[in-house]
């Protein structure tokens, strides 16, 4: 029973370096769909003004709604891809990984489709780049082991992303009814966070994780000569368990 508790199930320490180059697709559907039945009862009736007598059911209402939304969005990409992921095992409980990912889009699409609240027109939207938007990001971790069932990270983490003017977007209203098309302001994003993550295993099959994060983010775009920037930060904890059946 001790190997057990010392040896399973363990987490992989990988070592060494690696690196990836290729040419890679992606692609991703989502679809939402939302029914909504409303029903509205109205009773009117007149009391005795110094009792609460009932003296007369003066009109009754029903009323009956019904409506239907539905969202789709789907996206495909292809890509030029390189990482490197480099890992160091310092000391038995001391481990060290270290990753770069850039992406460099040689074709994206994005098509959004839904209908209003109203149900009256469908608007279709299809966003495209080309050539012109990349996104690297790099990420780093320690972590420190301290017994069979604990373990505590440190991670660190940098995302950039930039689109230039080869964005452009074509908009329309039922298959019939067409909007325009129109350029997309070139825009870039950023995400830094540093957060922290402790392993506690409550039994053999059963883990419990406990994270606690930072992030910052910002968004910067040019819209005809009208630069826009956001920046927004914030912090979150969360725990959760996890099992394994078999």
């Amino acid at each position: 029973m001790q190997d057990v508790w010392d040896y399973f199930p363990k987490t992989s320490r990988k070592f060494g370096h690696q690196v990836r180059i290729g040419v890679s697709t992606r692609y991703a559907y989502v679809s939402h769909h939302l029914s909504i039945t409303e029903r509205s009862d109205f009773l009117y009736v007149q009391y005795h003004y110094d009792s609460t007598e009932v003296i007369d059911t003066i009109r009754v209402e029903h009323s009956n709604e019904y409506r239907y939304e539905y969202q789709k969005y789907d996206e495909f990409d292809t890509y030029l891809t390189a990482s490197i992921v480099y890992c160091v095992p310092l000391r038995r409980q001391w481990q060290i990984d270290l990753s770069t990912v850039g992406n460099y889009y040689l074709y994206s699409k994005r098509t959004n489709e839904q209908n209003p609240t109203d149900g009256v027109d469908t608007t279709s939207e299809v966003s495209r780049e080309d050539n012109d938007s990349y996104e690297l990001s790099v990420s780093g971790a320690v972590r420190y082991i301290l017994d069979s069932r604990t373990s505590l990270s440190a991670n660190i983490g940098y995302f950039y992303n930039q689109g230039g003017l080869g964005k452009s977007r074509t908009r329309r209203v039922n298959p019939w009814h067409y909007i325009g098309r129109e350029q997309l302001p070139p825009a870039e994003y950023g995400q830094f966070d540093i957060s922290t993550q402790l392993t506690y295993r409550l039994s053999i099959p059963t883990t419990l994780y406990a994270n606690l994060q930072y992030y910052r983010n910002y968004r910067d775009s040019d819209d005809q000569n009208v630069v826009s920037s956001s920046n927004m930060s914030g912090y979150s904890l969360s725990v959760s368990l996890s099992h394994n059946i078999f």
